[in-house]
């Protein structure tokens, strides 16, 4: 990979497009495909220019250039990973999760959709791995393209097609409430029904941290 330059010492060719970031006291950040016309930073695209100054630079590498394509489940969208963001969301009165592209130039746009969060994530950790194995691989240093040097391309699957296990805990807790209904059912005094009551209650509401730490229990209330 590209050394990064500061741009106070130097500027990248005009013309030239570049990696750029702000790198300062507060930290690294706003990292984008830019080129320089004068004293303005443009997007990649040149349709329009940054409110902000970069103070580093660096060239692209090959293997940026080549990309990995990202394709939608159905098909019809089509951009490059290192263009874009991607984020996982939810719609009002839509069940199940949605995946989303976007960036400066893009507004959000719905590429995928499973029917869980888990099965998300197990996409995104697909995802990665693949990128990870394409950088691994390309040589992008070189001015040849060896024989495993080729675009790569992540088509992302259908929620049916993507197998993820319950979480233990998840299952556990609506095995305990299913039997706390039988047990309220089979009860044969009130104080009993109202004592298994109060644990279905507890159970209900009691938060608990699944595989990847966030609170399960406001899921399975929907």
């Amino acid at each position: 990979m590209g050394e990064w330059i500061e741009c106070a010492k130097e500027l990248p060719p005009e013309k030239e497009v570049v990696k750029t970031k702000i790198d300062d006291e507060y930290g690294c950040r706003n990292e984008a495909k830019l080129f320089r016309n004068g004293r303005l930073w443009y997007l990649e695209s040149g349709k329009m220019y940054v409110y902000y100054t970069p103070t580093h630079w660096r060239r692209i590498t090959r293997q940026e250039m080549i990309g990995m394509r990202l394709i939608s489940q159905d098909g019809l969208v089509d951009v490059n990973y290192e263009n874009v963001g991607l984020r996982i969301g939810e719609e009002q009165g839509v069940n199940g999760v949605f995946i989303y592209a976007y960036s400066e130039m893009m507004k959000p746009t719905q590429i995928a959709w499973y029917s869980t969060k888990d099965k998300a994530r197990q996409v995104f950790e697909e995802l990665q791995k693949k990128f990870l194995k394409y950088a691994s691989i390309t040589n992008h240093d070189i001015g040849y393209r060896a024989a495993f040097d080729y675009p790569k391309v992540f088509q992302f699957p259908r929620s049916e097609d993507v197998d993820v296990a319950e979480d233990k805990d998840h299952i556990s807790r609506k095995y305990a409430i299913e039997q706390m209904n039988m047990a309220i059912k089979d009860a044969t005094t009130e104080e009993e029904k109202a004592q298994y009551k109060k644990f279905r209650e507890f159970i209900e509401v009691l938060p608990y941290i699944g595989r990847y730490g966030e609170l399960k229990w406001e899921e399975d209330k929907k």
